[in-house]
């Protein structure tokens, strides 16, 4: 199933050098919903203006056919996919932007998760933003270049990196994570 899935990006999108693909509760609660990721978060907003994609449900991703398929669903550009009723796939060009994207496709699937089993699923109890706001948002909300090394400016991927980094050596040892 891993191969299918990292394969059919790596074969196709020579720009991307990682792929993260999770099974993750609320990923994938969220890729089995009609409507999808919805803007109902920070974390959705950056994302949706990353321009995710969908694949269909074809079964178990064990099918070497089904990467062409992938691929093509994917496109030249997006690298966030929410393959359905499966979970998602980040890429980026470093390990840092593709775990940003899945960290980013993660929260934003619990804040999702959480509001609609707070209003018992009703999506019109929900406070989702309108076009306008969307905008202006997602303009606030850029990152560019999240996969460039870069030391002129703040890179949001790098940085979620290295704190998560530090967190993990801080509760389990470096000694203890890294080989």
């Amino acid at each position: 199933q891993g191969f299918v899935v990292h394969s059919s990006v790596h074969a196709v999108r020579k720009d991307c050098h990682v792929v993260w693909h999770n099974h993750h509760f609320d990923t994938t609660a969220c890729s089995i919903t009609k409507f999808g990721l919805l803007p109902l978060s920070q974390e959705a907003i950056v994302l949706l203006r990353q321009d995710v994609k969908y694949h269909p449900f074809e079964g178990s991703a064990t099918d070497l056919n089904e990467r062409e398929r992938i691929a093509k669903s994917l496109g030249p550009t997006s690298k966030v996919l929410i393959l359905l009723n499966h979970g998602p796939v980040t890429a980026g060009e470093t390990v840092e932007e593709a775990f940003f994207y899945m960290y980013l496709v993660t929260l934003a699937s619990t804040w999702q998760a959480r509001a609609l089993a707070a209003v018992g699923g009703d999506l019109s109890k929900m406070n989702i933003p309108d076009d306008e706001l969307l905008k202006a948002a997602s303009e606030r909300l850029k990152f560019e270049d999240l996969g460039k090394d870069s030391s002129a400016t703040y890179n949001e991927a790098e940085a979620a990196w290295n704190g998560i980094a530090r967190l993990m050596e801080s509760k389990f040892g470096a000694e203890n994570i890294y080989c």
